[in-house]
């Protein structure tokens, strides 16, 4: 049989074997490369190459065999911890229009699911948003947080918007502020670590340290600001915003001026008995950016979880709002 698929303006732009991995998930990519070879795939009904890219209104076709096609494109399964059970974490949304959104995302739910993760943003997004009209895509995060940081992440609900919001980011027009609770006090009331970072991977996986030789080839420039909004007894609670979005950044950036995240044990920041649970405490509280499409300033806020404000409770910090 023949399965034809009109290319929707969010699905446009992409490479054809990029687009056939995500409409076939269960097929590898030597799979895709021979339908393409062997004349199985066209555009507008002529032969075409692994790297076309997909104009809008294109048709593509696809010719295959009705019961292989149903198996191509059924969903990969999401392996999880065996005996764990699905956990629904709330997700409120704080801003949406026909483009973008904004949610909160909780601590302990992963933005990307992954090996062991039972829940995702990603996976969530389409219940939270709809489903859309195109094929291949649907409304992504531009951004990450770590599992254990909460707070607000941009979201591209249409493929334009995305590329937008992923440019912003790029170019530094995007302005992120978090509070962190830290363990040790920085000696300046307010600063700037402007300190390259390298990656280190071991047996627990990514972590970042400062780079002995910032011209190595393999360090990554970063800068993070912070101001120290109240301390007291060896802990204080940070105001911080990043100027780059390397992996750990303000997590590696603050234990090396002796003041790491509260419950980070990966860098340093031991642990606390009174958290409500294991882990370090940092909230992307404010976002500043341009909304794509008519150049309007947004100023996005959202207030620290519940479990947060309890941590800094339970270190005798004051009362935030």
């Amino acid at each position: 049989m023949t399965r034809t698929h009109k290319i929707h303006p969010d699905d446009a732009g992409q490479r054809l074997d990029r687009y056939l991995r995500k409409l076939l998930p269960k097929a590898t990519l030597g799979h895709i490369f021979k339908l393409i070879r062997t004349k199985q795939v066209r555009i507008n009904g002529g032969r075409v190459e692994a790297a076309t890219r997909l104009e809008v209104g294109d048709i593509v076709e696809i010719e295959k065999e009705a019961h292989e096609l149903r198996e191509l494109t059924r969903k990969k399964s999401s392996p999880t911890k065996k005996g764990q059970p699905k956990r629904r974490f709330k997700i409120d949304v704080l801003y949406e229009d026909e483009h973008i959104a904004a949610v909160i995302k909780p601590r302990g739910l992963a933005v990307h699911g992954g090996s062991g993760q039972v829940d995702s943003l990603v996976e969530r997004l389409p219940e939270l948003f709809g489903a859309s009209a195109a094929r291949t895509f649907k409304p992504s995060p531009a951004h990450r947080l770590d599992l254990e940081t909460s707070g607000i992440v941009l979201v591209g609900k249409t493929a334009e918007a995305l590329r937008a919001l992923h440019e912003a980011l790029r170019e530094g027009q995007v302005r992120k502020r978090y509070l962190a609770l830290v363990r040790g006090v920085p000696r300046q009331h307010h600063g700037s670590i402007e300190k390259a970072l390298v990656r280190r991977d071991d047996a627990r996986g990514a972590k970042m340290q400062i780079a002995e030789d910032p011209s190595d080839a393999a360090a990554l420039a970063a800068r993070t600001q912070f101001r120290v909004l109240a301390s007291k007894s060896g802990h204080a609670l940070l105001s911080v915003e990043i100027e780059t979005g390397r992996t750990h950044q303000i997590r590696a950036h603050l234990a090396s001026i002796h003041a790491p995240l509260v419950g980070d044990q990966r860098y340093g920041g031991g642990t606390l008995a009174a958290a409500p649970s294991p882990g370090f405490w940092l909230h992307a509280g404010r976002i500043d950016f341009i909304r794509p499409g008519d150049g309007r300033e947004m100023h996005l806020r959202a207030e620290p979880p519940a479990d947060f404000l309890a941590v800094a409770a339970a270190l005798g910090l004051p009362e935030l709002g």
